[in-house]
C-alpha cells in the first residue's frame, strides 16, 4: 500500500486524513515566539522562560524515551526540568530540552493552518502536538 503525502493549507495530509504541521523554514523565529507556556494532549505542559532559558515539561510524549535516558514519569511521558535551546538547521527550527541529570530531547517548531505548535514523532510516525496556552 502505497502513502500519499500532499500539501494542503500550509499542512500536510497523510493516507488517513489527519493533518500534519510542517516545519518552520520560511521564516525567522524569534526567542519570545517560544517563551510562555504550551499545553498538549493529555495533560501535557511546557513552559520555558527567556532570562534564563529554563524549562519545567511535564506529560511529554517522546519515541522510545527511556532510551534515550529521559526522566519518564508512571504514564511513561517525559516530566522534568533543565535548560532549553533552539537552532536554525536545513530542515527547520528545533527546541532542545536538556533536562537535569541525563536526557535531551529534540522538539520541532512547525506550523498547523497557521498556527505556531511544538512537535515530535512518536509511535512510528504519529504526531505529538503543543499549542499556545
Amino acid at each position: 500500500m502505497a502513502l500519499l503525502v500532499f500539501g494542503l493549507s500550509g499542512c500536510a495530509l497523510l493516507g488517513d486524513d489527519r493533518p500534519r504541521s510542517t516545519a518552520l523554514k520560511e521564516r525567522e523565529l524569534k526567542v519570545t515566539e517560544l517563551v510562555g507556556g504550551w499545553e498538549g494532549e493529555g495533560g501535557a505542559r511546557l513552559t520555558m522562560t527567556e532570562r534564563d532559558q529554563r524549562f519545567v515539561a511535564k506529560g511529554l510524549q517522546a519515541d522510545k524515551p527511556e532510551q534515550d535516558g529521559l526522566p519518564v514519569d508512571t504514564d511513561g511521558r517525559v516530566s522534568g526540568k533543565g535548560t532549553w535551546s533552539f537552532d536554525k538547521y536545513t530542515a527547520g527550527y528545533q527546541v532542545d530540552l536538556h533536562f537535569q541529570g541525563p536526557g535531551d530531547l529534540t522538539l520541532t517548531v512547525a506550523e498547523l493552518d497557521g498556527e505556531l505548535v511544538i512537535s515530535s514523532y512518536v509511535n512510528d510516525g504519529d504526531e505529538f502536538l503543543l499549542h499556545r496556552s
